[in-house]
C-alpha cells in the first residue's frame, strides 16, 4: 500500500504537540494585556505558549501570540492543533525551547479524559528536564553510562556510587547547620574510609551502663551495680572519666541499658570541680559525689588523675570548668 498524506485531524489529535516557546507559570491576563516577556525571553508575533499557571485552570492550554504588546495590546489565542475539543488528551506532552528557568523541559497533562476545551481545568506537570532527573522526595535510579544534573535551593548533595555501593565522589552537605544524619543507630554504614575528617565537638566517648541518669560533667569511677557509678571518695584510682556533654565521636553507641551514659575518655569536656585550681593542674575525683578537684601530691596514686585543668577556678562552692581527660 502506498504511502498516503496524513489529515490535519490526525496531526492535532497526537500526543506529543509542536514545540512552544516558553512556559508561563503564574496567572496572567490572556486577551488586552498579555505580557510581552515571559521566563526572560521577549516574545515575537505568532510564538507559541504553553500557558499553565491559571487561576482558572481551564484556560490553560497552548497559545500563541495574535497581538504583540503589553497593555491591553497584548493577546493570545489558543493554537489551532489545541482549540477544538478532542485535539488535547490525557497524557498529551510538549516542549519548550526556550526560556531562563524553563529552556529545554517537557511538559506533561495529566488531567483525565474526558477534556472540553475551555471548560475543563488542565493541569500540566514538568515531565522531562534535559541531562536532569527529578523526583520530588522519591528514590531515583540511574542507569549506566547516564549523565544526572542534580540542583537544589542550596548546596546540592550528590554522591556517585558503584555497583557494589562505594562511594567514588561526592559533598554530602546541607545548606545550612541542621541535624542532618548519615545513617542512622539501626541503618548504618558498614565501614566509612576516609583521609580526614572534622567534627565541630571536642571529645572521643564510649558508652557505658550507670547505675543512675548523671548530668554531663559529673566525674564517674568503675563500679556500682553496674559499670560506672559517680565518684564519692578523693583521688580515686578506679575513676574512669567525665560524662561527655557532647562528644564528637562516639563508641558503643548501641548500647541498650536503663542508664546508658556517655564517658568522655579523651579531649577537652567541661568538668564540675571545687576548690582552687590553675591552668594545666592535675584533676583527681574530690570526694564530692560526681566532682573533681586539683591533685594533692602527698595523696597521689597511679591512676587518679583524670586530666588537666584548661582554666583557673577559685570557689568551695561547685562550678564548671574545661578539663583535658585523658591528659595526665
Amino acid at each position: 500500500m502506498g504511502l498516503t498524506r496524513p489529515r490535519a485531524a490526525q496531526i492535532f489529535n497526537l500526543d506529543y504537540k509542536q514545540a512552544v516557546r516558553v512556559v508561563t507559570t503564574a496567572n496572567i491576563t490572556l486577551t488586552g494585556g498579555a505580557p510581552a516577556v515571559v521566563d526572560g525571553v521577549s516574545l515575537g508575533l505568532n510564538d507559541r505558549i504553553l500557558v499553565q499557571g491559571q487561576s482558572t485552570a481551564s484556560q490553560n492550554g497552548i497559545y500563541y501570540v495574535a497581538s504583540l504588546g503589553a497593555g491591553s495590546n497584548g493577546t493570545w489565542a489558543r493554537t489551532s492543533d489545541a482549540n477544538v475539543t478532542g485535539e488535547i488528551d490525557a497524557g498529551m506532552v510538549v516542549m519548550v525551547t526556550e526560556g531562563a528557568t524553563y529552556a529545554d523541559t517537557q511538559w506533561k497533562l495529566t488531567t483525565d479524559n474526558p477534556i472540553t476545551i475551555g471548560v475543563t481545568s488542565l493541569v500540566f506537570v514538568p515531565n522531562y528536564q534535559s541531562n536532569a532527573v527529578s523526583s520530588g522526595s522519591s528514590n531515583v535510579t540511574v542507569y549506566a553510562n547516564a549523565n544526572v544534573v542534580i540542583s537544589s535551593a542550596g548546596v546540592a548533595n550528590v554522591v556517585t556510587v558503584t555497583g557494589t555501593g562505594m562511594i567514588l565522589v561526592g559533598n554530602i552537605t546541607p545548606t545550612g547547620n541542621a541535624a542532618s544524619n548519615i545513617g542512622s543507630s539501626t541503618n548504618y554504614f558498614n565501614r566509612v574510609f576516609a583521609n580526614t575528617t572534622s567534627a565541630v565537638y571536642a571529645d572521643l566517648a564510649e558508652m557505658y551502663a550507670a547505675d543512675a541518669a548523671y548530668p554531663p560533667g559529673t566525674v564517674v569511677d568503675f563500679g556500682g551495680t553496674q559499670e560506672i557509678t559517680q565518684t564519692t571518695k578523693t583521688h580515686s584510682t578506679a575513676v574512669a572519666g567525665v560524662v561527655s556533654t557532647a562528644p564528637s565521636y562516639l563508641m558503643n553507641s548501641t548500647l541498650a541499658c536503663e542508664n546508658a551514659v556517655e564517658l568522655a575518655l579523651v579531649g577537652r569536656v567541661p568538668c564540675r570541680v571545687v576548690g582552687s585550681i590553675r591552668k594545666g593542674d592535675r584533676m583527681v575525683s574530690s570526694g564530692l559525689p560526681g566532682i573533681a578537684q586539683a591533685l594533692n601530691p602527698e595523696l597521689y596514686q597511679p591512676g587518679c588523675v583524670i586530666g588537666k585543668a584548661l582554666e583557673d577556678f577559685e570557689s568551695n562552692t561547685p562550678g564548671i570548668i574545661e578539663v583535658v581527660v585523658g591528659r595526665v
